[in-house]
């Protein structure tokens, strides 16, 4: 209950986080935990969907994260899972991505969605590396009503690199958002756009 930051470095891991290496309940009831930091690459299914989930449906879990920062490359599809930090909605403050993001749905659809409400306090969230792939899945930051800066820094160079609906809903007319891309856009529909409901950021 008093555990307030995880920092796992790149060098403890091997190549990459695999095969929910983090797994279901990992952190449940750490509910003091503000910072959560993993400096490896993650592959295929890296964090399951329930890590940081609550005890049942009125204890809390490890919902308390303000903090979150993957310092590696996303390698392998949902290495962030469905909702996997949906518990922290009322308390995330900022992500930082600063590897790239080099396989299909490496951030799963619905990752960061949260499942009743919207998020409350998110307010920052970076992508530092290059998108070569349809890595932001549909719906994955759904919600976040208070964000106010969105930064790509790195190039867009696949389809779908930001996908259907994945920043759907994100600011208000009272708390706008600032999207800032700094790399290259080099591939049609990197930013995803086909009905009129079903843009990145619709």
């Amino acid at each position: 209950a008093a555990l307030k930051k995880i920092t796992i470095p790149a060098d403890k891991i091997g190549p990459a986080f695999d095969n929910t290496t983090i797994g279901a309940n990992a952190f449940t009831g750490c509910i003091a935990l503000d910072s959560v930091a993993i400096q490896g690459n993650l592959g295929a299914g890296a964090i399951d969907a329930n890590a940081f989930a609550k005890v049942g449906t009125t204890e809390p879990g490890a919902n308390h994260i303000k903090h979150l920062v993957f310092n590696g490359n996303l390698t392998g599809a949902s290495a962030i899972a469905d909702g996997t930090f949906d518990e922290s909605k009322a308390t995330l403050l900022d992500i930082l991505f600063e590897g790239d993001i080099t396989v299909d749905g490496a951030i799963a659809a619905s990752a960061f969605e949260a499942t009743t409400g919207a998020y409350s306090a998110l307010n920052k969230v970076i992508f530092d590396g290059d998108i070569t792939a349809a890595g932001i899945g549909s719906t994955a930051f759904k919600g976040a009503t208070k964000l106010a800066t969105l930064t790509f820094n790195g190039d867009l160079t696949a389809a779908d690199a930001i996908g259907e609906n994945s920043f759907m809903g994100i600011g208000t007319a009272a708390n706008p958002v600032n999207i800032i891309f700094n790399g290259d856009i080099t591939v049609a529909g990197a930013i995803h756009g086909t009905a009129t409901t079903k843009g990145a950021f619709y």
